[in-house]
């Protein structure tokens, strides 16, 4: 499982919503690659491409060379990815728990509060019961539709990535909804929305 999801999604009239879930790490970063380090993907292999042919062409060895490069190359090339996009706010909202909802002209998200940490957790059994419900409070996030580029399709889960200037992608995954019925419903509603921004990638 790539998300950990908790389903109770519905559909109404007006409105879809997912059941609560989050993406893996690992998926966070395999996603954030492809969409914002796909330049520097095909740069680092090219160059791998070139040291290959020239290994054979002279020396084996500068294949060697070139691949401990690359291999210094890539855990700097995945924190500057992290620091510049994966701490914005239309990224990590995908890592924390949290849960969407389509609704006429707008895709709201749903952020589930973090626990308290032990010391606030004891300091909130002795608080006033209308402040330990404001600490439970889901935060809500309101984006328009029409910042969202054209979707792709995974395995089991669909990606709308931001349009500039916005950097960040909204991940929805099958398996936070109660059947595939109301998985696609959900997609078409904000590609609806969205308008010809959202038609589908390939």
């Amino acid at each position: 499982m790539e998300s950990d999801t908790f389903v109770d999604s519905r559909i109404t009239s007006g409105v879809a919503e997912s059941g609560v879930f989050r993406i893996s790490p690992l998926r966070f970063a395999v996603l954030m690659t492809g969409i914002f380090g796909s330049g520097w993907l095909y740069a680092m292999g090219l160059a791998a491409l070139v040291a290959l042919v020239a290994s054979f062409a002279f020396d084996y060895r500068i294949f060697i060379v070139a691949m401990m490069f690359l291999l210094l190359l890539v855990p700097m090339m995945l924190m500057m990815l992290y620091y510049r996009y994966g701490l914005k706010g239309e990224c990590y909202v995908n890592v924390v728990p949290h849960r969407i909802r389509a609704e006429e002209g707008r895709v709201r998200v749903f952020v589930a509060p973090f626990p308290p940490a032990a010391d606030e957790e004891n300091e909130n059994e002795n608080a006033p019961e209308s402040d330990r419900c404001v600490d439970a409070e889901w935060k809500v996030v309101d984006y328009d539709p029409r910042w969202l580029g054209p979707y792709t399709v995974g395995s089991d889960y669909v990606v709308f990535p931001f349009l500039p200037p916005r950097e960040g992608f909204l991940y929805i995954p099958s398996e936070a909804f109660e059947n595939d019925e109301e998985f696609a419903s959900m997609v078409k509603r904000i590609a609806r929305a969205a308008g010809d921004n959202s038609k589908k990638s390939e």
